[in-house]
Protein backbone atom coordinates (compact mmCIF):
# COMPACT_ATOMS: atom_id res chain seq x y z
CA UNK A 1 0.00 0.00 0.00
CA UNK A 2 1.66 3.28 -1.07
CA UNK A 3 2.13 6.15 1.36
CA UNK A 4 0.28 9.21 0.11
CA UNK A 5 2.24 12.03 1.67
CA UNK A 6 5.55 10.80 3.11
CA UNK A 7 7.55 12.90 5.55
CA UNK A 8 10.81 11.91 3.84
CA UNK A 9 10.80 12.45 0.09
CA UNK A 10 14.16 10.81 -0.45
CA UNK A 11 15.12 7.18 -0.96
CA UNK A 12 18.17 7.53 1.30
CA UNK A 13 18.97 9.13 4.64
CA UNK A 14 22.70 9.47 5.30
CA UNK A 15 23.23 7.69 8.62
CA UNK A 16 25.10 9.99 11.03
CA UNK A 17 26.12 11.91 7.93
CA UNK A 18 28.58 10.33 5.51
CA UNK A 19 29.77 7.96 8.22
CA UNK A 20 31.57 5.67 5.77
CA UNK A 21 33.75 8.57 4.66
CA UNK A 22 34.12 10.77 7.75
CA UNK A 23 33.79 10.54 11.53
CA UNK A 24 30.12 9.99 12.27
CA UNK A 25 27.95 12.78 13.65
CA UNK A 26 30.46 15.51 12.82
CA UNK A 27 30.19 18.62 10.70
CA UNK A 28 32.63 17.02 8.26
CA UNK A 29 30.26 14.07 7.88
CA UNK A 30 27.41 16.43 6.97
CA UNK A 31 29.54 18.39 4.51
CA UNK A 32 30.72 15.24 2.75
CA UNK A 33 27.19 13.78 2.70
CA UNK A 34 25.91 16.90 0.96
CA UNK A 35 28.81 16.78 -1.47
CA UNK A 36 27.92 13.20 -2.38
CA UNK A 37 24.34 14.16 -3.15
CA UNK A 38 22.54 13.35 0.09
CA UNK A 39 19.20 15.07 0.55
CA UNK A 40 18.69 13.95 4.16
CA UNK A 41 20.96 13.17 7.09
CA UNK A 42 20.35 11.53 10.45
CA UNK A 43 22.13 12.69 13.61
CA UNK A 44 22.05 11.67 17.29
CA UNK A 45 21.55 14.12 20.16
CA UNK A 46 22.58 13.65 23.80
CA UNK A 47 22.73 15.74 26.95
CA UNK A 48 25.95 16.60 28.78
CA UNK A 49 26.27 16.85 32.55
CA UNK A 50 25.67 20.62 32.43
CA UNK A 51 22.52 20.24 30.34
CA UNK A 52 24.04 21.10 26.95
CA UNK A 53 23.31 19.26 23.71
CA UNK A 54 25.99 17.46 21.71
CA UNK A 55 25.74 15.30 18.62
CA UNK A 56 27.14 11.88 19.47
CA UNK A 57 25.64 8.40 19.36
CA UNK A 58 27.06 6.39 22.24
CA UNK A 59 26.46 6.79 25.94
CA UNK A 60 30.23 6.47 26.37
CA UNK A 61 32.99 8.58 24.84
CA UNK A 62 35.56 5.87 24.10
CA UNK A 63 34.53 4.62 20.65
CA UNK A 64 34.39 7.95 18.78
CA UNK A 65 36.66 10.24 20.84
CA UNK A 66 39.86 10.12 22.87
CA UNK A 67 37.82 10.71 26.02
CA UNK A 68 36.72 8.25 28.66
CA UNK A 69 33.49 7.73 30.54
CA UNK A 70 29.88 8.68 29.99
CA UNK A 71 28.82 11.70 27.97
CA UNK A 72 26.25 12.46 30.69
CA UNK A 73 29.03 12.74 33.30
CA UNK A 74 31.08 15.37 31.45
CA UNK A 75 30.49 19.08 30.88
CA UNK A 76 30.33 20.52 27.40
CA UNK A 77 33.62 22.39 27.81
CA UNK A 78 35.53 19.15 28.38
CA UNK A 79 33.77 17.28 25.56
CA UNK A 80 34.64 20.09 23.16
CA UNK A 81 38.35 19.57 23.94
CA UNK A 82 38.25 15.96 22.79
CA UNK A 83 39.49 14.64 19.46
CA UNK A 84 36.53 13.09 17.66
CA UNK A 85 38.32 12.39 14.38
CA UNK A 86 41.60 10.53 14.85
CA UNK A 87 39.83 7.23 15.61
CA UNK A 88 38.49 7.33 12.05
CA UNK A 89 41.52 8.65 10.19
CA UNK A 90 44.52 10.93 10.83
CA UNK A 91 43.01 13.20 8.18
CA UNK A 92 40.31 14.15 10.67
CA UNK A 93 42.56 14.64 13.71
CA UNK A 94 41.29 17.45 15.90
CA UNK A 95 37.68 17.22 14.77
CA UNK A 96 35.36 18.30 17.58
CA UNK A 97 32.17 16.75 18.86
CA UNK A 98 29.68 19.31 17.49
CA UNK A 99 26.95 21.00 19.44
CA UNK A 100 23.40 20.36 18.35
CA UNK A 101 23.01 23.99 17.33
CA UNK A 102 26.06 23.75 15.06
CA UNK A 103 24.63 20.69 13.34
CA UNK A 104 21.18 22.20 12.81
CA UNK A 105 22.70 25.36 11.37
CA UNK A 106 25.00 23.29 9.15
CA UNK A 107 22.11 21.20 7.80
CA UNK A 108 20.15 24.35 6.98
CA UNK A 109 23.16 25.93 5.28
CA UNK A 110 23.68 22.81 3.16
CA UNK A 111 19.99 22.46 2.31
CA UNK A 112 19.74 19.04 3.95
CA UNK A 113 16.66 17.42 5.41
CA UNK A 114 17.30 16.46 9.02
CA UNK A 115 16.33 13.45 11.10
CA UNK A 116 17.06 14.29 14.72
CA UNK A 117 17.31 11.14 16.80
CA UNK A 118 16.93 11.82 20.50
CA UNK A 119 19.42 9.49 22.23
CA UNK A 120 18.79 9.85 25.93
CA UNK A 121 21.01 8.24 28.49
CA UNK A 122 18.63 6.00 30.43
CA UNK A 123 16.85 8.26 32.89
CA UNK A 124 17.02 11.57 31.03
CA UNK A 125 14.51 10.75 28.28
CA UNK A 126 12.24 13.71 28.99
CA UNK A 127 15.09 16.07 29.78
CA UNK A 128 16.76 15.35 26.44
CA UNK A 129 13.59 16.26 24.58
CA UNK A 130 13.01 19.31 26.75
CA UNK A 131 16.45 20.62 25.84
CA UNK A 132 16.46 19.68 22.15
CA UNK A 133 12.96 20.49 20.95
CA UNK A 134 12.76 24.18 21.92
CA UNK A 135 16.16 24.84 20.34
CA UNK A 136 15.20 22.96 17.19
CA UNK A 137 11.86 24.78 17.00
CA UNK A 138 13.63 28.12 17.30
CA UNK A 139 16.26 27.38 14.65
CA UNK A 140 14.25 25.50 12.02
CA UNK A 141 12.34 27.90 9.74
CA UNK A 142 8.57 27.69 10.08
CA UNK A 143 7.03 25.89 7.14
CA UNK A 144 10.41 24.71 5.87
CA UNK A 145 9.61 21.01 6.25
CA UNK A 146 12.41 18.48 5.68
CA UNK A 147 12.54 17.62 9.38
CA UNK A 148 11.45 14.93 11.76
CA UNK A 149 12.36 13.87 15.29
CA UNK A 150 12.84 10.19 16.12
CA UNK A 151 13.74 8.04 19.09
CA UNK A 152 13.62 4.55 20.54
CA UNK A 153 12.32 6.22 23.70
CA UNK A 154 8.57 6.74 23.72
CA UNK A 155 9.02 9.04 26.72
CA UNK A 156 11.25 11.28 24.62
CA UNK A 157 8.75 11.22 21.76
CA UNK A 158 5.80 12.05 24.01
CA UNK A 159 7.73 15.00 25.44
CA UNK A 160 8.62 16.13 21.92
CA UNK A 161 4.96 16.01 20.89
CA UNK A 162 3.99 18.09 23.95
CA UNK A 163 6.66 20.69 23.20
CA UNK A 164 6.09 20.92 19.44
CA UNK A 165 2.72 19.47 18.39
CA UNK A 166 3.33 20.00 14.67
CA UNK A 167 6.74 18.36 14.26
CA UNK A 168 6.65 14.95 12.55
CA UNK A 169 7.81 12.11 14.79
CA UNK A 170 9.46 8.80 14.01
CA UNK A 171 9.48 5.72 16.23
CA UNK A 172 12.59 3.55 16.05
CA UNK A 173 12.07 -0.16 16.72
CA UNK A 174 14.34 -3.18 16.52
CA UNK A 175 11.47 -5.36 15.32
CA UNK A 176 8.65 -4.69 12.90
CA UNK A 177 5.56 -4.40 15.15
CA UNK A 178 2.53 -6.65 14.74
CA UNK A 179 0.29 -3.67 13.98
CA UNK A 180 2.46 -0.82 12.68
CA UNK A 181 -0.36 1.64 12.07
CA UNK A 182 -1.82 1.26 15.56
CA UNK A 183 1.57 1.58 17.23
CA UNK A 184 2.38 4.80 15.38
CA UNK A 185 -1.06 6.21 16.14
CA UNK A 186 -0.66 5.39 19.84
CA UNK A 187 2.37 7.66 20.10
CA UNK A 188 1.39 10.24 17.49
CA UNK A 189 4.17 9.23 15.09
CA UNK A 190 4.24 9.43 11.31
CA UNK A 191 7.32 7.33 10.52
CA UNK A 192 8.58 3.91 11.62
CA UNK A 193 12.23 2.84 11.48
CA UNK A 194 13.22 -0.82 11.76
CA UNK A 195 16.51 -2.70 11.60
CA UNK A 196 17.33 -4.87 8.63
CA UNK A 197 19.08 -7.59 10.62
CA UNK A 198 15.74 -8.24 12.40
CA UNK A 199 13.59 -7.90 9.27
CA UNK A 200 12.41 -11.27 7.99
CA UNK A 201 10.39 -11.42 4.79
CA UNK A 202 6.95 -11.72 6.36
CA UNK A 203 7.70 -8.66 8.51
CA UNK A 204 8.52 -6.71 5.36
CA UNK A 205 5.25 -7.79 3.79
CA UNK A 206 3.39 -6.73 6.92
CA UNK A 207 4.98 -3.30 6.82
CA UNK A 208 4.26 -2.96 3.11
CA UNK A 209 0.58 -3.84 3.62
CA UNK A 210 0.17 -1.51 6.62
CA UNK A 211 0.35 1.71 4.62
CA UNK A 212 2.71 3.34 7.14
CA UNK A 213 5.81 5.25 6.13
CA UNK A 214 8.77 3.11 7.09
CA UNK A 215 12.53 3.12 6.63
CA UNK A 216 15.09 0.36 7.14
CA UNK A 217 18.51 0.69 8.78
CA UNK A 218 21.42 0.21 8.27
CA UNK A 219 21.71 -0.69 4.58
CA UNK A 220 25.16 -0.61 2.98
CA UNK A 221 24.51 -3.01 0.14
CA UNK A 222 23.01 -1.35 -2.96
CA UNK A 223 21.15 -4.48 -4.09
CA UNK A 224 19.50 -4.86 -0.69
CA UNK A 225 18.64 -1.16 -0.69
CA UNK A 226 16.93 -1.39 -4.07
CA UNK A 227 15.03 -4.51 -3.00
CA UNK A 228 13.66 -2.82 0.11
CA UNK A 229 12.70 0.32 -1.80
CA UNK A 230 10.90 -1.80 -4.39
CA UNK A 231 9.02 -3.62 -1.63
CA UNK A 232 7.47 -0.84 0.38
CA UNK A 233 10.22 1.04 2.20
CA UNK A 234 10.05 4.77 1.57
CA UNK A 235 13.72 5.19 2.47
CA UNK A 236 16.76 3.40 3.80
CA UNK A 237 19.46 4.66 6.16
CA UNK A 238 22.99 4.11 4.93
CA UNK A 239 26.54 4.98 5.91
CA UNK A 240 27.11 5.63 2.20
CA UNK A 241 25.26 8.69 0.87
CA UNK A 242 26.13 7.58 -2.65
CA UNK A 243 24.89 4.01 -2.16
CA UNK A 244 22.13 4.20 -4.76
CA UNK A 245 24.48 5.53 -7.40
CA UNK A 246 27.00 2.77 -6.71
CA UNK A 247 27.30 -0.03 -9.21
CA UNK A 248 27.02 -3.31 -7.35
Amino acid sequence: MPVGNPVVRSALIAHRGASAYAPENTLAALEIAAGLGAQWVEVDVKLTRDGQLVVIHDDMLERTTNGRGAVALHDLALIRQLDAGSWFSPTFAGTQVPTFQEVVECALRLGLGLQVELKPTIGDDVETAEAAIPLLRRLWPQGHGQLFVSSFSVRSLCAARRLWPEVPLGLASLLAPADPASLLAEYGCQVLHVFDDMLVEHHLRRLQASGVEFAVAIINNPDRARYLLANGAQSILSDYPDLLTTTS
